[in-house]
């Protein structure tokens, strides 16, 4: 019985080292760098795949015409034949290989157009906004003063009638066009419009207005000193001027003086108020 024992006890000791070193070997398999094997080899495959998709991609895309050309324009003083005519000729190339800037430039030439906006909507559509020219004044018999402050240049044929005519030194362009827009910015409570502001080579300034009222021209002489003050003043006493003459067209305004307004009615003579 001791012996049956002592060997029963042997088998079971053995079946344990046996037990425990199945388990150490199949823990000691490298499962960990396996997985980390099979991931590179999937994620190679994926990006692999997604390379081969881009290049198929682009490929289709490079072959992409324009299909449409979307126009937004007033059309006030462009021609649409000349405007298309400039768009066709950059048109030859694909959807992506349209030169947008250089588009924009060429459509930018046309003496009419202030500014372009271009985008590309998808996925064959050419998207052109061209905000026009809004001319508020007229330089001499040359250009014209944009509502942005800035001149340009389009053919003399295409001036529209009525606008303010600026005059002066061309060196003084700037200035006759600043001094116009701060006149006109002082003007505006009165019924007055501008019809012509001149500077002389004496630098003296004069302007014609027209009543909005009774549709007469008044000139005005401001001379060559604090020009906006004057106007300032005979801004606030116009009122007052006008106020027992409601129906009497005004002939000339002599703002020269240097304490008060002169005025000369169109059947009188010169009258002068101090101001």
């Amino acid at each position: 019985m001791h012996i049956q024992a002592q060997r029963y006890k042997t088998a079971v000791a053995e079946t344990g080292k046996f037990k425990q070193q199945f388990f150490e070997e199949a823990t000691s398999i490298p499962w960990k760098s396996f997985f980390a094997k099979l991931l590179r080899l999937i994620l190679g495959g994926v990006a692999l795949a997604l390379v081969l998709w881009s290049a198929w991609t682009f490929r289709q895309y490079n072959q992409l015409p324009i299909g449409k050309v979307q126009i937004i324009a007033t059309y006030e003083h462009i021609a649409p034949q000349s405007l298309q005519s400039i768009i066709s000729k950059h048109l030859a190339g694909n959807f992506f290989d349209l030169d947008v800037i250089d588009l924009k430039q060429s459509v930018l030439d046309l003496p009419w157009v202030q500014d372009v906006f271009i985008r590309r909507k998808w996925p064959d559509t050419i998207a052109i906004t061209i905000k026009e020219q809004q001319p508020v004044a007229q330089w001499k018999e040359v250009a014209l003063l944009g509502s942005n402050g800035a001149l340009f240049t389009p053919p003399k044929q295409t001036f529209p009638i009525g606008l303010p005519l600026l005059l002066g030194p061309e060196e003084t362009v700037k200035e006759v066009v600043e001094t116009y827009q701060n006149i006109q910015k002082i003007l505006s409570p009165l019924a007055l419009d501008i019809i012509q502001l001149s500077l002389n080579d004496q630098r003296s300034w004069s302007m014609i207005l027209r009543a909005k009222k009774n549709n007469s021209s008044v000139n005005v002489f401001l001379g060559n000193e604090n020009i906006i003050e004057k106007l300032q003043n005979f801004t606030a006493a116009y009122p007052t001027i006008m106020k027992n003459n409601t129906n009497r067209p005004i002939a000339i305004i002599d703002l020269r003086y240097k304490d008060g307004v002169a005025v000369r009615w169109a059947d009188t003579q010169i009258r002068h108020s101090s101001q």
